[in-house]
């Protein structure tokens, strides 16, 4: 359990000016849970005690279009609770962006995210 976490930022080219980073004002919707039940982790029959909750992604979700009011503003992490890793300092990250993903790093395992940008 536990390999969440996002973190992001779209820069733009011709300036360098960075248009927009991953941070809490991003909206988030989880639509893969598991496992529900914490106590299974080290199970020997995962897949009947685990449990697990899946939910309809939504058509379009990803269109600027499409109306998010109903989703959720995703949640901070800091880099000792997700354990960021492969490049993860490498990239000069702008001071606005954040690690982000659903509110349980342990059991969210699909979150969709969305945001913006205005330009």
């Amino acid at each position: 359990m536990g390999d969440g976490g996002i973190i992001a930022q779209i820069t733009d080219t011709s300036s360098g000016d960075v248009a927009a980073a991953a941070n809490a004002a991003w909206f988030s919707l989880v639509v893969h849970r598991a496992p529900l039940n914490k106590d299974c982790e080290k199970d020997s029959n995962p897949d009947d005690d685990c449990q697990f909750e899946i939910t309809e992604i939504p058509t379009n979700w990803a269109s600027a279009e499409f109306n998010d009011n109903a989703w959720t503003e995703a949640t901070k992490w800091t880099e000792n609770d997700v354990g960021p890793k492969d490049g993860y300092n490498q990239i000069p990250w702008d001071t606005s962006a954040r690690l982000i993903w659903g509110s349980d790093l342990e059991v969210d395992n699909t979150v969709l995210l969305r945001m913006v940008v205005e330009g």
